[in-house]
């Protein structure tokens, strides 16, 4: 079976409440903005400083219920990108306890599950994710990616094809896809897809090497 390409789409968040696609910001005093911003990691403090600004959010008795969801948000990802993956899940949980509406939430920490090979926590994260983002193309993508690696292909097929209607362009939802018929012996398909891949991102090498694998030029 031939591997498929995640996308990985992680934000930090500043001080504000996602609701219904609208970010309502807090006022606050030029330090509390300082680290919030410390938080997200902006300008060249480490990750342990920023993870620190956001224990300090986490800690401090200021913050909304809703601005505290998003300081163990951006905790997670700190800890993510420092390869610990338990850390960044326990606060993804804490997360999602004071904020149960999280789609980004939802999406990362299934990124995180479909890393350590636990594909049904994965599926469960992104279903979530999609329940509370429905154009979330990314989760369909690596929904997709969950299925393939599990053996239900056209289940994965049809998440990438929901990734492609929300967003055409979105040329690993394509090249995934096109894995995905090579599986199924859907070489023509298959073919269609990876040039569809490049169509939309001419750098994309992964399908182009495809292609020439199956003796087609790209």
């Amino acid at each position: 079976m031939h591997s498929a390409r995640r996308t990985s789409s992680k934000a930090f968040v500043a001080a504000a409440f996602l609701l219904l696609g609208t970010f309502v910001m807090p006022s606050a005093p030029q330090a509390q903005s300082r680290i919030w911003d410390d938080c997200q990691g902006l300008g060249s403090i480490s990750a342990d400083e920023a993870i620190n600004a956001c224990t300090n959010l986490i800690r401090g008795n200021g913050e909304t219920t809703e601005n505290r969801a998003i300081a163990y948000y951006n905790r997670a990802i700190h800890y993510d990108r420092i390869k610990d993956p338990d850390s960044a899940i326990r606060d993804y949980d804490e997360s999602l306890r004071l904020n149960p509406r999280y789609a980004s939430a939802y999406y990362n920490r299934g990124n995180i599950y479909r890393n350590k090979k636990d594909h049904s926590k994965a599926i469960s994260d992104y279903d979530q994710a999609l329940r509370f983002n429905p154009q979330h193309a990314n989760a369909y993508n690596n929904r997709g990616n969950s299925h393939k690696d599990l053996g239900n292909l056209q289940q994965a097929i049809s998440d990438y094809s929901s990734a492609i209607r929300i967003k055409p362009d979105h040329s690993d939802a394509w090249y995934n896809r096109g894995l995905t018929y090579l599986d199924q012996n859907n070489k023509e398909r298959a073919i269609a897809d990876f040039r569809e891949a490049i169509r939309v991102n001419p750098g994309d090498e992964d399908a182009r090497n495809e292609l020439r694998r199956l003796g087609v030029t790209p």
